[in-house]
């Protein structure tokens, strides 16, 4: 193994890192977009399951207080 080899080598590590970089820079930019999209899905979520709460609490006092629940 002569010094073209070891040169060789070098330059195709710093090539596949080099187009590595841009793959891993839109892996990135995705992981970012897809956080700010979690955090609004997330508040919206708070607040249906809230009202699924409040829906069941309903449900559990009309039967409660119905005259023949099997009705």
């Amino acid at each position: 193994m002569g010094i073209e080899h070891l040169f060789f080598f070098v330059v195709a590590g710093l090539l596949l890192n080099f187009n590595g970089l841009w793959v891993n820079i839109g892996w990135a930019l995705a992981t970012a977009w897809v956080a700010r999209r979690v955090t609004s899905v997330q508040r919206g979520m708070h607040w249906l399951e809230r009202t699924a709460g409040l829906m069941f609490i309903g449900f559990g006092l009309r039967l409660a207080l119905s005259d023949n629940p099997a009705k």
